[in-house]
């Protein structure tokens, strides 16, 4: 009986082995019906005659599926790449190699794409692309170019080859390779800093900025005076590549900053805004360069005045207080919002009168800004000043004063504070109720106060009140 049921076992198993077979080669093109089915003009036929194709292939396909990469019809040509690309890098590279011999441009970059997606797998070909290389197809060269470190990433050959390209005659090789370079990771040794440094007097301005791109990864110090060159540079973009790479190689390198100094206190007027671009964005390290902004906010370009008004607040130096007071008075200048911010930066008292003065009529749109500057200011020296503002008649020059009161974050107006808690307006309580609740524990002893905005007829100050209150609770448990 057991025999029996073994037997019956083993009929069954290969009867499924040759349903499955019969199955697998029924939905398997065969080579010659491939062939035939991607002679149509109809791209869709082509399109469904390579997705019959499974693996494994067999080695007939390979060349007919390279061929159709040159496939008119670009859905149909992708197709077949995709098909490739499943394929297995031993298998398939001879047959890549003979391709290449068919001197197609269009079949060789394909090719190439391919030789990129297996990567690594696909470097015993290197020495063969690197012969195509030779045979000056600008087409095929570029293509090389642009994959060839995904194949051979460390090679020295690769980087003897991008080495020539970067002295090639053809701007579209100088443009590829540094593109190709500057998408490696920034490990690239020193003795490519000549070719990038000659690269910076490249017509193209494209070719200049990946030039400084590489040099700004590569923290070359020995570039230094080539790249202040190109702040002088007719483009946009290279001027400012220029100034990200020397702001980068100063924060690195703080013995540079004299010699940035040196050179910028002897250039041209149409440099100073970009040595002031450097010098700010370094950082108040760059302040030993403080005369140089000194004398550019005196300067009569504008522009210049307005990034020296930047150096003056990122360096906080009191020195340029009387300088940048000046620049309050129109505000519609594009200076104006600059030497606000640098004014608050420095939290120096002396603008404060012009600063509250402005406050009286100042438009909408720069409001705030002053507030902030205003707020900024040590308390002990605004308080009394701003104490006037809390008596005007205008309401939002009173929400004005209460809010700098609550930035201030200082118990010198507390009891200007719970004055406001009473005012009129409902605007003026919810501002000097906000400003109790930043002031947090230092409004503690106001909790009469607090408990009476309880009953507020205006509900944002009721909630404020009951929250600033269920605070001072939760860190007094004796009252819970």
């Amino acid at each position: 009986m057991r025999n029996l049921r073994a037997r019956a076992i083993q009929i069954t198993f290969a009867f499924l082995i040759l349903v499955l077979s019969f199955l697998y080669y029924s939905n398997s093109a065969s080579f010659e019906d491939l062939r035939s089915q991607l002679q149509t003009t109809e791209p869709s036929l082509r399109i469904e005659a390579l997705l019959q194709i499974t693996l494994p292939y067999e080695a007939p396909f390979f060349p007919l599926l390279l061929n159709t990469l040159e496939d008119p019809d670009p859905i149909v040509a992708h197709t077949a790449f995709q098909i490739l690309q499943k394929s297995s890098p031993a298998e398939i590279l001879p047959f890549l190699q003979t391709a290449f011999n068919q001197k197609s441009p269009i079949l060789r970059q394909k090719i190439i794409q391919l030789l990129a997606h297996f990567g690594y797998s696909a470097k015993p070909i290197l020495p063969f692309l690197l012969q195509v290389y030779s045979e000056n197809e600008i087409v095929v060269q570029i293509e090389i170019l642009a994959q060839i470190t995904k194949i051979a990433p460390t090679s020295p050959e690769v980087f003897v080859l991008l080495k020539n390209a970067l002295q090639q005659e053809s701007p579209l090789l100088r443009q590829q390779a540094l593109t190709t370079l500057a998408s490696l990771p920034p490990t690239l040794d020193l003795s490519f800093e000549p070719y990038f440094i000659l690269a910076l007097r490249d017509p193209l301005p494209e070719i200049r900025i990946l030039a400084i791109t590489l040099l700004d990864q590569m923290a070359c110090y020995t570039a230094l005076p080539t790249l202040l060159l190109c702040l002088k540079d007719s483009q946009f973009g290279v001027r400012e590549s220029a100034i990200l790479a020397i702001i980068h190689l100063g924060k690195t390198h703080l013995e540079i900053l004299p010699s940035l100094l040196n050179t910028a206190q002897n250039c041209d007027p149409s440099s100073r805004e970009a040595f002031l671009k450097v010098f700010y964005g370094i950082g108040k390290e760059a302040i030993i360069t403080l005369p140089f902004v000194l004398q550019c906010l005196q300067d009569s370009d504008e522009w210049v005045q307005l990034h020296a008004t930047r150096c003056a607040g990122v360096f906080q130096a009191v020195v340029t207080v009387p300088y940048l007071i000046p620049f309050l008075k129109n505000p519609s200048l594009p200076i104006f919002p600059e030497a606000l911010k640098a004014l608050g930066a420095i939290r120096h008292p002396q603008p404060i009168p012009d600063l509250l003065r402005l406050l009286q009529n100042i438009p909408k749109e720069h409001r705030s800004l002053l507030s902030w500057t205003l707020a900024q200011m040590p308390p002990k020296n605004i308080f009394p000043l701003l104490k006037p503002l809390l008596q005007e008649t205008k309401v939002y020059l009173r929400c004005q004063a209460l809010w700098i009161l609550g930035e201030l974050n200082d118990p010198i107006g507390i009891f200007a504070l719970s004055l406001a808690l009473n005012d009129e307006d409902y605007l003026v309580r919810r501002e000097a109720i906000r400003a109790l609740g930043k002031l947090g524990e230092k409004a503690k002893g106001l909790e009469v106060d607090l408990q009476k905005a309880l009953t507020d007829i205006d509900e944002e100050v009721r909630n404020e009140a009951k929250c600033i209150l269920s605070k001072f609770q939760e860190k007094d448990p004796v009252k819970k």
